[in-house]
């Protein structure tokens, strides 16, 4: 039995290199990491999520409600219900 990937704390170098991770809670798989980026209307840095069939929306979700990244895995997970603080149309 393969040995499960213990969790990488949430450094600053992991949110820098997160783009295209998959991002999951505890119902499933949510979306990718289209960015994480500062926005002064949520007063710090956010998770930018591309969901959706297509991609075309995108999550805007708090740097806080991220539990834990596992860098082997390219995942990203948030808790069952993550605050999301808006919505965006994808570039």
């Amino acid at each position: 039995m393969a040995e499960r990937e213990e969790a990488a704390p949430l450094s600053e170098y992991w949110l820098a290199h997160c783009n295209g991770f998959s991002v999951h809670s505890e119902d499933g798989r949510l979306g990718s990491v289209d960015a994480v980026r500062p926005d002064a209307r949520w007063e710090g840095r956010v998770l930018a999520v591309r969901v959706g069939r297509l991609g075309r929306t995108l999550l805007i979700v708090p740097l806080s409600e991220i539990r834990s990244i596992r860098p082997r895995e390219r995942r990203i997970f948030l808790p069952g219900s993550p605050k999301v603080l808006g919505t965006e149309s994808a570039q």
